[in-house]
């Protein structure tokens, strides 16, 4: 779970982080960062991680909105094409429809969101 003021999401099963989480001034500092690769791609496993990162955001009242940036080059190279590969037709379904799910979660927020968007933006980035 999530700790108050400072959070690394790494729910990932493969134990990698994509996904950082600060707060500070208030406002929830969300790090891109896909550990172990040069490029951030989106994994379902990575939309998991989006949804508690999400919760911890939208439940703790003192942080007033959020902001995504990359470390790395690029922003984000959309999804980890890699994985879908690997998956069944029911499964890429399934994905499309949490991440959509998700886009509109953050669009549908009381709080608001920004990225700063630097290099490459690609897929789900530019929702």
């Amino acid at each position: 779970m999530c700790s108050r003021r400072a959070w690394s999401c790494n729910v990932n099963r493969k134990g990698l982080i994509m996904f950082k989480l600060q707060i500070e001034n208030n406002v929830g500092i969300i790090k891109l960062n896909k550990e172990g690769s040069d490029h951030n791609t989106i994994s379902m496993d990575d939309l998991d991680s989006m949804v508690e990162l999400l919760d911890t955001i939208e439940n703790d009242d003192s942080v007033e909105g959020a902001v995504f940036y990359s470390e790395k080059k690029d922003f984000l190279a959309g999804a980890d094409i890699k994985k879908f590969l690997e998956m069944s037709e029911r499964e890429t379904r399934e994905v499309g429809k949490t991440g959509h799910s998700l886009f509109n979660r953050i669009e549908d927020s009381k709080k608001p969101f920004v990225a700063i968007i630097h290099g490459a933006c690609m897929g789900g980035g530019q929702n």
